[in-house]
């Protein structure tokens, strides 16, 4: 780590005011401020005897943070795992009000020629694995890279116990907790999480914002979560990104190259949970996606792939407000779902003001399909210029019927 390789951090010992600028390489256990901390933080779902304060606070990173050898896939082998802009793993511990720009300090700038760079397993913009442990207040600047192969976050890469009771807003100020740097990585790539639910324990991802690029070359890809499992919950959560002059599209495109990828999605690339508006959340001032988009199959301005027991639960209006989507492969992209063969009805209304759509297989607001080769304005040209909304989305089974639902890769 910048600051330290490991500590244990109890009896009410904390680590303040600590700043990296270096650029810090390793194996297992790196991160720009520790390589591993243990504390003994007690969360509010724990009944031990641990300490409710932090164990770190107020502390930077802005040097760049890189695993030097990827993951070799076993349980007895760790290297590979664990790196973070502040902490690369956390046992029992809280981190508050701290922040990372990664590789910030010297100008990094990623292309495909450095997509070698793109190593190690568990990579979070804050923490790369947390057990029992919290974020209070942490967030991503601009002008940061998150770079890893598997489970790559834009706050964290994964999180052992449930992430609204982890990832948590300032207790004052901004209430919720936002990724604002580039984060690229082959599988299970998220603004703020690689995967939410994967697992046996109810996850919610809660009150989260990405302002960042996420961009990946295998499979699941997404704004808030890349991949959101039968146990997770998006929770008032939302993806913001201006481009006006298509500069960022064209760098994913030309310079990342990052248009291979399958089941991407402005909030998530695959959805087998549920994604939740509510009306009293005061959080979120702006209900909505606006996202650049780039695969290859399964390619949704906000979900990629919404699965059987996919859900969405808006009790408000969700808006697709800008960005570009662009499919390269024959399946598929929709306005906001790149598959849907989900179930369950939509409570709300789903309201799109996309301008570019790319693809070579399109599905219309009624379901319909066509193909089309090249850029086009709108799905159907009646809509050009206009807003227009689905309610209950019908699944066409004329595309559907001729895909190999196998083709989706799953856990």
């Amino acid at each position: 780590g910048g600051i330290f390789g490991y500590a244990s951090v109890k009896g009410g010992a904390k680590i303040e005011g600590c700043i990296n600028h270096a650029k810090i390489e390793g194996n297992l256990f790196a991160g720009g401020i520790g390589g591993r901390l243990d504390g003994g933080y007690r969360s509010s779902g724990q009944t031990n005897s641990g300490s409710r304060d932090p164990n770190m606070e107020n502390c930077s990173n802005d040097g760049l943070v890189l695993c030097t050898s990827d993951s070799v896939g076993t349980a007895q082998t760790l290297n590979g795992r664990y790196f973070g802009g502040i902490v690369g793993y956390g046992m029992g511990m809280c981190i508050e009000d701290s922040s990372s720009a990664s590789g910030r300090s010297d100008n990094y700038r990623y292309d495909v020629s450095k997509r070698d760079s793109l190593a190690g397993k568990y990579v979070g913009g804050i923490i790369g694995h947390g057990e029992d442990s919290r974020l209070v207040g942490c967030s991503t600047k601009k002008g940061g890279y998150i770079l890893g192969a598997e489970h790559v976050g834009g706050i964290a890469g994964s999180l052992s116990s449930d992430v609204k009771d982890v990832i948590q807003g300032a207790q004052k100020g901004v209430a919720a907790t936002v990724n604002a740097s580039y984060v690229i990585g082959n599988r299970y790539v998220g603004g703020i999480v690689g995967e939410n639910g994967g697992g046996d324990t109810n996850s919610t991802v809660y009150n989260c914002i990405n302002n960042g690029v996420v961009a990946g070359y295998e499979y699941y890809i997404g704004g808030i979560a890349g991949y959101n499992g039968s146990k997770g919950t998006l929770e008032n959560c939302a993806s913001y990104l201006s481009d006006y002059d298509h500069s960022v599209f064209r760098m994913v495109r030309d310079d990342w190259k990052a248009v291979e990828g399958d089941c991407v999605g402005g909030l998530a690339g695959y959805n087998n949970g549920t994604i939740r508006l509510t009306e009293d959340n005061n959080a979120l001032t702006v209900k909505s996606v606006s996202s650049i988009v780039t695969g290859n199959n399964f390619v949704g301005g906000m979900i990629g792939f919404n699965d059987t027991e996919g859900n969405l639960d808006l009790a408000d209006e969700y808006t697709l407000i800008g960005g570009q989507v662009e499919a390269a492969g024959r399946l598929h992209r929709f306005e906001r779902f790149g598959e849907d063969p989900g179930k369950y009805a939509r409570s709300k209304a789903l309201r799109c003001k996309r301008k570019i759509l790319c693809g070579r297989l399109y599905r219309c607001e009624c379901g319909s399909s066509y193909r089309r080769y090249g850029s086009i304005r709108t799905p159907s040209e009646q809509y050009a210029g206009k807003d227009y909304r689905v309610g209950v989305y019908r699944r066409c089974n004329r595309i559907s019927e001729n895909i190999c639902r196998k083709s989706v890769r799953r856990r």
